[in-house]
């Protein structure tokens, strides 16, 4: 009985650091209208972009994860991050918004969803949500009119 109490107790234990692992991931800035800011590894400009922030003290690996731009769509419409998403303890990671299929050479470390950032007052509420459709940030996209990032 000791043992399934231990085995019981690190399950939890396991649980509680992952959801604290994911409470430490936030959508630090967007950027839409990307004309020059940033390039992808194969150097298509224009395309929009989100900087993911992760502060916790921990690497966190977004694989499976949401990150959309209409969160009151049926999950089955949400687009889950393709490539490699892992945000550095205290980092950044970047993932792209190539609706447009602007990209067709993605390198394995580069983040990227079928989606778009409009910048059309109150059409996209851009939003990260984990593996099981927990929405665990959303922001509302802005008019922009001369400075097109938005940052925390």
């Amino acid at each position: 009985m000791k043992k399934l109490y231990t085995v019981f107790a690190v399950a939890l234990m396991s649980v509680l650091v992952s959801a604290e692992a994911f409470a430490e991931v936030t959508i630090n800035e967007v950027m839409a209208k990307n004309g020059s800011t940033l390039a992808t590894a194969s150097g298509v400009k224009g395309i929009d972009w989100v900087e993911i922030r992760n502060t916790g003290s921990a690497a966190v690996d977004l694989a499976g994860w949401y990150l959309g731009n209409d969160p009151t769509k049926n999950t089955s419409k949400w687009p889950r991050i393709e490539g490699s998403c892992v945000v550095p303890a205290n980092g950044y990671k970047i993932v792209w918004f190539d609706g447009d299929g602007l990209c067709t050479s993605w390198a394995a470390d580069e983040a990227h969803v079928n989606a778009n950032i409009s910048t059309t007052a109150g059409k996209h509420t851009v939003f990260l949500a984990d593996a099981n459709g927990k929405i665990v940030e959303q922001i509302k996209v802005s008019p922009v009119i001369v400075a097109p990032a938005k940052a925390k």
